[in-house]
């Protein structure tokens, strides 16, 4: 056990701390009730995808999942076709998954892949990992073509606490404001920077994206739904929440 704690971060063990002994714990009671609109309301979707997921940076995926350099990979899970790559300087990069020549996508599949350079299937025009155009086919049927204007477009991009994070809007102002020590702390303590992917699935849920997040941030559910299960390794008592990086 001591081991075990010595790998927590601060703000891992000071959650600890403050969970109560269950026989200590009090439930508040909470009079609130919240419209069924939030989650079926096209307009509060179209703002929560503005507002949340385009205006500040958000995690792609793991850095594990580009160990090496010269690795790429196609990414979708947003709604903005994306290829994160990591070049052979070991950068990583942001990329619209678009050829500048005709729009094609470069990569199809959403597994890493490895390699120096993004070849399109269209007209094999091809990209560095960096997302510079390096060669055209027939470049001297294109007249005036300047191959540095037609790099493929970059985002914003940080690797921080074994993630990947990109900003998707083109038009927003890059804000990494939420990637905060504490943040990279916990993630180092939990081991994601040099965890190893073992496997993946890919679901497609006919869901508002609420639904399918709303049941990790709640523990009410786990003694029932997963009695049969799980729910007997939980206690019925209160969440405990802290905000990173907020005073």
């Amino acid at each position: 056990m001591l081991q075990t704690l010595d790998m927590l971060s601060p703000s891992q063990l000071a959650a600890i701390r403050k969970i109560p002994a269950h026989d200590a714990a009090s439930v508040p009671s909470i009079e609130a009730r919240r419209p069924a609109s939030i989650f079926t309301t096209q307009a509060r979707y179209d703002r929560e995808q503005a507002e949340v997921f385009r205006k500040r940076a958000v995690p792609i995926t793991l850095s594990v999942m580009l160990p090496e350099p010269g690795s790429a990979m196609a990414h979708d899970g947003y709604g903005v076709p994306l290829l994160v790559t990591r070049d052979r300087e070991g950068q990583v990069h942001a990329l619209l998954n678009v050829c500048q020549h005709k729009g094609s996508k470069l990569l199809k599949e959403c597994e890493p892949v490895k390699g120096v350079r993004l070849v399109c299937p269209y007209h094999a025009w091809t990209f560095g990992l960096d997302g510079k155009l390096v060669g055209v086919p027939r470049l001297e049927t294109f007249v005036n073509l300047n191959k540095a204007s037609r790099n493929l477009k970059a985002r914003p991009t940080r690797e921080f606490g074994g993630f990947i994070w990109v900003m998707l809007d083109r038009d927003a102002e890059p804000d990494f404001s939420s990637l905060v020590p504490e943040l990279a702390a916990d993630m180092e303590a939990f081991d994601m920077p040099t965890a190893h992917v073992y496997g993946r699935k890919t679901f497609h849920l006919n869901a508002n994206w609420k639904l399918v997040q709303e049941p990790f941030l709640e523990g009410y559910h786990v003694t029932r739904l997963h009695a049969a299960s799980i729910g007997a390794l939980y206690a019925d008592v209160p969440n405990v929440v802290d905000h990173l990086g907020v005073a």
